[in-house]
Formats: C-alpha cells, structure tokens, sequence
C-alpha cells in the first residue's frame, strides 16, 4: 500500500512539474534547471525502489517538428543575454520495450530494430527545414578574432608547405576575421543551403542540415576571396550552427594550390547569435559612409537581408516571417 501512494505521489508531482514521462528523451532536447534536477532524483528513485515505471511495451517511433522555448537561463545553455533561444526538430520516443515490465507479466527481450531512414530526423524534410531557413539570415557578431595559421609568408622562417626548407617553425596565428553576414537561404529535402560573406573577406556558401545521428546542426562550407592580383583564394570546411540563428563556429582550410601558391593553411572563427542590434548599428555605419566591409553593404544586392533588416526596424517583432534575433 505504502508503494502504491508513493507511486501515485511521484506521479502527480512528475505532471505538475512538466517532467517528459519518458527517459530516452534525446539529450539535445533542455529543461529548465529545476525540471532536470527532479527528473534525476525521480530517475534515481525509481531504479533503486520501484523499478517498473517505464513506459509501456509496443513501442511506436515519432517525430515532432516544433518549436521548444528553452530558457537560456539554464546554465549549460547560457549565451549571456537571459534571453530564450529556440531549438528545432525535437525527437521524443512514444514508449521503449522490454523494459521495466511489472511483476507477474512477461516482456520479450531482444535487440532494439534499427531505425528505418524515413523514420530519421533531417533526411527529405523540406517542408521542416523550410520552417527554420530564415532563422540563419542576418549578422552573427564576430566572437574574438578565432586562430589563423598560415604557412608560406614573407618571412625565411616560414617556408611554403612545398618548400625543401619546410617547417622551420609554426607561425603565430593571424587575423583579425570580421562578423558573418548570411544574405540569404533557402531550405532542400537534406539541409539549408545560404550564402554570404565571412572570413576576412571571404564570400561563401554553404549547406547545413539537422544531422540524424548527432542531432547537430552543422555542415560544409566552401568559400572564395579575390584579389588585387592573382586568381584569388579558394577554402573548404565545415560550418556548425549551435541551432537556427544561433552561435556560429566555422572552420576552413587553404592548400598551396587553392591559393595558387599564396599561402596554405587552417582557419577557426566563432561568432555570436544574430543579432539585430548589431545589425542595425551596421547598416547605420554604411549609410553615413560606404563600409565595404559591412554586412549592409555586402548584402546589398540579397532582398531576404533588407527584408531581415526591415524586421529588425519595426516597433514589435512579426514572428510570421520566420527571421531571428529580434532585440538582441
């Protein structure tokens, strides 16, 4: 009897507190810090005394695509700001079977069947990563000036990577990089592919996609940059995107021959969240003097950037044209 109230005790407290009622919740998915700390102790509790509260046997896959609020006070998800980010393409499992059956009925135990690849998330979803594509649009502020290494300069220290005399020691990393400006994207069945500037002066484009094995958002990059003289500077690399509109943390790299024997190289950059403030303060920055480098100005010709522009203006966010970074 005294088993019977407990159970019905922790229950009751699960549902008040909007506890997930299933363990195998992915652990990209947040909750607020004081959900996750009951969800551990009703986890705790229930393995070492009660023993049979997993959910029931047929187990039914699922996925949802929706928009989980996640309080960015949580400090494992902090960007600093207190403000809520938002996470897409949330996996939950309906129930798991031949687990925690109760006493006196038999369960069958035997492997987990692998997941089918329709049942993935982030593969032929185009209609899902419609819903996120605009997020990506707008500037991500640059975060510190990242780690640059160049092999190949002026100096006799630093030989070409062909070079006979090569290496004669590691050269101290190069910068400063500049913020990212994401002009433009549009969703596909695998990912989202945008374009934009980056780099130091790096034009690039990009895919990325809800990996269905990590959960990530991340993907490949590859860039071009031209110069006074020569043909340019070519990079390839990934781009992982922390969620829609989110940090950014691109990684790039130049060989001899991608550089036509300028340089060769690796390159890592981090840049904040969009922002709106920041873009706004850009786009003043160019109206009063032309900035090449702005993001304003070289995103001018992308009409989905003057339309992120034009959300960050008004007097309250309209949530309908899919954008972020709306008071940021």
């Amino acid at each position: 009897f005294f088993c019977a109230v407990l159970r019905l005790i922790i229950l009751a407290f699960s549902f008040s507190a909007g506890l997930p009622t299933s363990p195998y919740t992915p652990h990209y998915v947040y909750y607020y810090p004081k959900m996750k700390l009951v969800q551990g102790a009703l986890v705790a509790s229930l393995s070492t005394a009660l023993g049979e509260l997993a959910p029931k046997r047929g187990a039914k896959r699922r996925r949802v695509l929706d928009e989980l609020e996640v309080d960015i006070g949580d400090p494992n998800m902090s960007m600093g700001d207190g403000t809520d980010a938002t996470f897409l393409f949330v996996e939950e499992e309906e129930n798991v079977t031949g687990q925690g059956v109760k006493s006196g009925k038999s369960g069958k135990k035997g492997p987990p069947k692998p997941p089918k690849a329709e049942d993935l998330i982030g593969l032929n979803d185009e209609a899902g990563y419609a819903e996120v594509a605009r997020k990506f649009v707008g500037l991500n502020p640059i975060n510190g000036i990242g780690g640059g290494f160049i092999i190949g300069g002026d100096s006799p220290t630093n030989p070409a990577i062909t070079s006979p005399e090569f290496p004669v020691d590691q050269p101290d990393t190069g910068g400063p990089r500049v913020s990212l400006c994401t002009c433009d994207c549009n969703p596909s069945p695998d990912g989202i592919g945008c374009v934009g500037w980056g780099g130091v002066a790096f034009r690039y484009s990009n895919m990325v996609w809800k990996d269905p094995v990590t959960g990530d958002w991340d993907g490949m990059m590859q860039a071009h940059q031209t110069q006074d003289i020569g043909e340019g500077l070519n990079f390839m690399g990934s781009d992982r995107r922390i969620y829609p509109g989110g940090p950014v943390i691109y990684s790039v790299s130049a060989t001899d021959n991608m550089t036509h024997k300028t340089f060769s190289g690796n390159f890592r950059q981090s840049n904040e969240r969009i922002s709106c403030v920041a873009g706004l303060e850009d786009k003043a920055r160019n109206e009063s003097s032309v900035d090449s480098s702005s993001c304003a100005h070289r995103c001018r010709n992308a009409e989905t950037y003057t339309e992120w522009l034009d959300y960050c203006e008004a007097g309250r966010e309209d949530k309908s044209l899919g954008f972020s970074g709306y008071g940021i």
